[in-house]
């Protein structure tokens, strides 16, 4: 892949790549080849060989993602980490600098692309869990705004507008690249699967 295959997205948009790390999907994504040292040497550091197979056809789908969009081959693309493990191009492409974010759960990856500034997604397996366990998390980790909207949900609607809010956070501190750093429950993010992801409220940095 040498040559520009996507134009790069506007500054009001955000691509979003859905990518499958399953065996059969993922088959031309199993090799290292294209990977850097320190993401083979990452990748060997995974315990069970499925965990460590996903991350290589991840890293390999988001390096063929980007080099569509920059006209350059998987392999060419560099990648710097800040303080907090966020990864980013370098050196920066021009003249609009393309910014993107990773995420990938069991068999399933998400890659946004834009060039509207830092962006942050995030993508999560539902795992069978206790509905009353996904409340003591919230109330712990969330802010008292969200615990109430995921409280008030009922039986039928605690698991999807949990996962709304989980996500949205893990994204919104993702696009900050600072992690943790960032306070879970200093922050208000809508919850529901059919609301509009959004923002409402930042202690941490204000809307």
């Amino acid at each position: 892949m040498t040559a520009r295959q996507h134009p790069r997205p506007s500054p009001e948009t955000v691509d979003v790549w859905s990518i499958s790390l399953t065996p059969a999907m993922s088959s031309s994504n199993r090799s290292t080849s294209v990977l850097s040292t320190a993401e083979i040497a990452r990748a060997e550091r995974f315990v069970q060989p499925k965990d460590r197979q996903r991350f290589i056809s991840a890293r390999t789908a988001l390096r063929g993602i980007l080099g569509s969009y920059l006209g350059l081959p998987p392999a060419a693309i560099s990648f710097r980490i800040n303080a907090h493990g966020k990864p980013y191009l370098h050196p920066a492409p021009a003249p609009a600098m393309l910014q993107f974010n990773l995420s990938h759960s069991g068999d399933w990856a998400l890659c946004a692309v834009t060039t509207a500034g830092e962006v942050g997604v995030d993508i999560e397996r539902v795992r069978p869990r206790a509905q009353a366990y996904r409340l003591k998390v919230a109330q712990r980790f969330f802010s008292a705004h969200e615990y109430h909207a995921i409280n008030s949900a009922g039986p039928t609607g605690i698991d999807s507008a949990f996962f709304s809010g989980w996500t949205r956070k893990e994204a919104y501190i993702k696009c900050h690249g600072k992690g943790l750093a960032i306070p879970l429950a200093t922050f208000t993010v809508s919850i529901g699967a059919a609301t509009p992801a959004a923002l409402i409220q930042s202690d941490w940095n204000p809307v």
